[in-house]
């Protein structure tokens, strides 16, 4: 059950890599208020990790959240770059 979790964890932040890949080729006026944005982003997927390995029962459900998350970030960051 924890390698699952491993396993979600690490996708979840290879898109989140991604996203931020994505940001990096934006305007630079455009890119401080994104940047500012994901950064909070990431602050919270850590926040939530620190918990979900208090308790490793929900843990999978936890990752598994963590990459829908991360794939909705990578949505907000195309959106930016869309509109930059």
């Amino acid at each position: 059950a924890v390698s699952v979790a491993m396993v979600a964890m690490s996708i979840a932040v290879a898109i989140l890599a991604g996203s931020l890949y994505k940001m990096s080729k934006v305007d630079s006026k455009t890119l401080s208020n994104s940047a500012l944005v994901m950064t909070g982003l990431i602050g919270a997927l850590v926040a939530v990790s620190r918990t979900l390995s208090r308790d490793t029962k929900g843990m999978v459900k936890g990752a598994i959240a963590l990459v829908i998350f991360s794939s909705a970030i990578k949505n907000l960051a195309k959106t930016v770059q869309i509109l930059s």
